[in-house]
């Protein structure tokens, strides 16, 4: 067994205490509580702090109260104790029928197994996620939905012990100063020495984890270790500032234990001492008290609400509590404040301390720093003050019918000269004994400085210039028109002009520019680091900027969660990286470099909804649907500053860049089936972030899947080929028929053409008959009759073929000359010439295509010559299905004779016409010239030339 005796001497040289002041913030049911009786609070495993209260519970994340009752499931709203398990199931305990856990926002409660039971426990067991109710001589576990009830031995005290599978029971002396710890059987396993270990007050309280128990009462603890068979006890009048505590509680949070009772929280080390004691005002009556994982300190009362204390306030030094701290000013090193109604006060650079060096119960106007280590005018409602050479000085005013203060309110040594304003204008003041030595009239003047040697001042108006012995508005443009409440110099060419509600303004003689980030700030005062850093006092806070490649913006900012007295800050000043805070409730000296307790913890998703409907928390699979609205809440969990969190988010892979918002909700409107990935993102005004992401899926519709749409394509592609394939051969079909009417039409007119040479021809022969009549001739008549009657009936034989063997042209050709040489005699030659290459005897020509050109040649050409004429027939070879034929004769030429007749004669017209007729039946492309034999000579002839081709099929 091992004791451990802890000694006040001793105690109080290691354990560090601290002593809040009244640096809190109460919430109250003006806030969001829905009771001011608060019994507990405590830190679920998320970061939510919780609040129990006789009018239900309330899970808070720093800005919203999350409020559980009856309403909602909870069998009583008079909620008296809490648990928090390893899953995070937060158990609430009260005397009714049912008890049960709130998980993930919804409320279970479980009845006992004895039905219409009514819970009452003495003592809560916890370990890992299991709790059991001990009740006089029962206890209760949760066993499916109803909490099973087992009898504990009428011998012992308490039922059985969790997590220890040694120990079962623990047995009560009668005379309650003594115990023992037994089995199932009965059969003692260990008992502590025979020494009083508690009153007989006291009680066996709880059961802190699987083998921690703790006896308590107002003057002392115990700790029963249970694998160790050990106990630790202590006395608080060694502890603790009290003798006894009221209230008394071990409250197990954030995997330590903390002791807490009446406006006291403490820390129980690994050692069972008592460590991190933090008092709280006693004023409060607080009786519940907890640190939670960040440092702050939650406290509850039974009728004001609950008290927070930031940890940032631990990590201050405050001066002045509830005075108003009017001005600061940094002087030769040396700190001065200006307190209302109290005077002036320096920093102690030995005690760290404000002494009173100027004793005032007037007004205080402003601290003014001097050139040249003049040291400073303090001005007040009734007197002006010279600080020099370590005195103070007043001046006295020069003309007696003034009683208050008419030298000057705020001061400036600009060019030796020093100027003030007063009510109604500016004064000009004699440098040695400030008496007055001009006057210009302005309204509403409120600080002064120096810039390029002008003098520049700032009025309600706007900002002005002191010019030629009176004072004008620098420009007409409206951004030199802000109401100005304070100026600095950065340098010799930049000024920096705080403005009433319009931010912050960089100057430098002609252009003044807005830092954008304090659009919105009214500028109490500013401290000038140097010409590239410096800081404004605002309604909002303090913020240090900085210029960054020739911007300037903010850098830094703190408010009262830093620990700060007031956001709503009068006047600053820096030194050694101590930032002095003057607000009208006090005075904060905080450390810049390491006050940055971070208490942002994390972003959780409070609620999704999908066109109305309830969705999981965790992860979305929504079918698509195209008027889907998906509504996301989520909150931020930050108990100390959630003003002035900055919020963004992004819908991946649709947005690549973050999207500022105010709200803590998101909408996203019908989004297309895609995996979507949306992250959120928090930044405290510290820089410190936190993200959140959720995944979202969204799945198509049928008619939206991959396969439905390949079906759908190849669907398509198919009708498309179909309807292509089906209109190319309707076109095709179309074309065709337009061909065979077209070649039937052809053919008509060929008919037509040959019915058109055949009586031309017979014509001429009846011509030459008569001829052979009218002479006498009639042997000559009858041969020519003989071969007339075997040509015609060739004639009308050929004339249903379209096309003819080149060596039954020739035949006819031979036939119809032979008939022409009878009636022409002697004055008829011919000759018909094949190239060897053109087999006659299968190449064929259109028929009737040469013999009008031969009849052509004859009647017109040879037949109005003077002398005996030739006519020559040549077919040529050009390749196999391609040959020329070329008609010649020596007769008058074509020229000639058409100037002769006057017109064209008919059998050129219908040669043209056949040959267009060929060509549009695609059965073949044939050409023609025409031209001189013998251009030189009187007979010129004439020539004409077929290229005569057979097209293929």
């Amino acid at each position: 067994m091992k004791t451990i005796k802890l000694h006040t001497l001793i105690f109080f040289l290691i354990v560090w205490s601290f002593s809040f002041g009244q640096q809190y913030k109460n919430y109250t049911i003006n806030h969001g509580l829905p009771s001011n009786h608060v019994y507990r609070i405590t830190q679920d495993y998320e970061g939510f702090i919780w609040f129990i209260t006789d009018k239900g519970m309330v899970k808070f994340d720093g800005e919203n109260f999350k409020t559980f009752t009856s309403k909602n499931g909870l069998p009583t709203n008079d909620v008296w104790d809490i648990k928090i398990t390893k899953d995070n199931r937060v158990w609430y305990f009260s005397k009714s029928e049912k008890l049960g856990y709130i998980q993930n926002d919804s409320v279970y409660a479980f009845p006992s197994s004895q039905k219409g039971e009514v819970f009452s426990p003495n003592t809560i067991g916890q370990t890992k996620d299991s709790i059991v109710l001990n009740f006089n001589m029962f206890n209760y576990m949760l066993e499916g939905n109803v909490f099973k009830k087992r009898k504990i031995n009428k011998n012992y005290s308490y039922g059985r012990i969790l997590g220890n599978s040694e120990i079962k029971y623990i047995k009560k002396e009668e005379d309650r100063t003594s115990f023992s710890f037994v089995d199932k059987d009965d059969k003692i396993i260990w008992s502590p020495d025979n020494q009083s270990l508690i009153t007989s007050t006291g009680k066996l309280d709880s059961q802190l984890n699987d083998s921690l128990y703790y006896f308590i009462d107002h003057k002392q603890l115990m700790f029963l270790n249970l694998k160790k068979h050990e106990y630790y006890s202590l006395n608080f009048s060694e502890s603790l500032k009290y003798e006894q505590i009221n209230y008394q509680r071990l409250h197990n949070v954030n995997n330590e234990i903390q002791l807490t009772g009446s406006n006291f929280v403490a820390k129980i080390s690994k050692e069972y001492g008592i460590t991190d004691v933090n008092y709280l005002p006693e004023e409060l009556d607080t009786h519940f008290s907890f640190k939670d994982k960040t440092g702050n300190i939650w406290a509850a009362s039974f009728n004001k609400g609950v008290y927070f204390f930031p940890a940032s306030k631990k990590n201050t030094k405050t001066y002045f509590l509830n005075e108003k701290v009017q001005e600061l000013k940094s002087i030769n090193h040396q700190i001065w404040a200006s307190v209302y109604k109290k005077g002036l006060y320096a920093l102690s650079k030995s005690t760290n301390l404000f002494n009173l060096s100027f004793k005032n119960d007037e007004y205080s106007f402003s601290i003014n720093p001097l050139k040249n280590d003049d040291g400073f005018i303090y001005s007040t409602e009734m007197s002006v003050i010279w600080y020099k050479n370590d005195q103070f000085e007043s001046i006295k005013f020069n003309n007696s019918t003034f009683k208050k203060n008419h030298i000057g309110r705020r001061f400036i040594n600009h060019n030796n000269t020093i100027y003030s304003n007063v009510y109604q204008g500016v004064n000009k003041l004699n440098i040695e004994n400030l008496s007055i030595e001009n006057f210009y009239f302005e309204y509403a003047i409120s600080d002064f400085s120096s810039l390029q040697n002008k003098l520049i001042i700032g009025t309600s108006s706007g900002l002005k210039s002191l010019l030629k012995d009176s004072i004008q508005l620098i420009s007409d443009r409206e951004i030199f028109k802000k109401p100005i409440l304070k100026l600095a110099a950065l340098n010799k060419t930049k000024i920096a002009v705080g403005t009433d509600g319009f931010g912050v303004y960089i100057f430098d003689g002609e252009n003044a520019v807005l830092i954008h980030s304090t659009k919105d700030y009214s500028v109490e005062d500013i401290f000038v680091e140097n010409e590239k850093s410096f800081w404004i006092a605002t309604q909002k806070g303090v913020h240090q900027i900085k210029e960054n490649n020739s911007i300037f913006e903010i850098a830094a900012s703190f408010y009262e969660s830093d620990g700060l007295l007031a956001n709503k800050v009068n006047s600053i000043t820096v030194k050694d990286s101590l930032l002095y805070v003057a607000t009208d409730v006090g005075l904060t000296a905080l450390n810049t470099q390491n006050n940055h307790n971070n208490q942002l913890q994390r972003i959780y998703i409070d609620g999704i909804t999908f066109n109305g409907k309830v969705q999981e928390k965790t992860c979305l699979e929504l079918d698509y649907s195209d008027s889907g609205n998906i509504q996301i809440d989520f909150g931020v969990i930050e108990y100390s500053n959630q003003d002035n969190l900055k919020k963004a988010y992004r819908l991946l892979p649709n947005q690549t860049t973050w999207i500022n918002t105010s709200s803590n909700q998101i909408n996203l409107h019908t989004l297309t089936p895609n995996k979507y990935t949306l992250e959120l993102k928090a930044t405290n005004h510290h820089g410190n972030v936190v993200t959140k992401s959720l995944e979202i899926m969204i799945r198509p519709m049928f008619w939206q899947t991959l396969w439905f749409k390949i079906v759908v394509s190849v669907i398509i592609g198919s009708l498309v080929i179909c309807i292509v394939w089906f209109i190319s051969k309707r076109i095709q079909f179309k074309k065709d028929q337009k061909i065979i009417l077209e070649k039937e039409l052809s053919e008509i007119q060929l008919r037509a053409l040959r019915s058109q040479m055949n009586p031309h021809f017979v014509f001429n022969s009846l011509s030459a008959i008569q001829y052979f009549i009218n002479e006498n001739d009639f042997e000559s008549s009858e041969m020519y009759l003989v071969k007339f009657s075997k040509l015609i009936r060739k004639f009308f034989e050929l004339s249903k073929e379209n096309e003819i063997l080149i060596s039954e042209e020739i035949e006819l050709l031979n036939s119809y000359l032979e008939i022409e040489k009878l009636r022409f005699k002697e004055k008829l030659s011919y000759k018909i010439h094949v190239n060897t290459a053109i087999n006659i005897s299968k190449s064929y020509i259109p028929t009737m295509l040469l013999q009008p050109i031969v009849e052509n040649a004859i009647n017109h050409g040879i037949f109005n010559k003077e002398t005996n004429g030739l006519l020559r027939i040549n077919f040529e070879y050009i390749s196999e299905d391609t040959l020329r034929v070329a008609v010649m004769d020596d007769g008058v030429g074509y020229k000639k004779n058409k100037v002769r007749l006057g017109k064209k004669v008919k059998s050129s017209n219908v040669l043209k016409d056949r040959i267009h007729f060929l060509n549009q039946s695609r059965d073949w492309h044939v050409t023609h010239s025409f031209s001189e034999m013998y251009p030189e000579k009187s007979d010129k002839g004439s020539k004409v030339t077929f290229i005569i081709k057979h097209l293929s099929e």
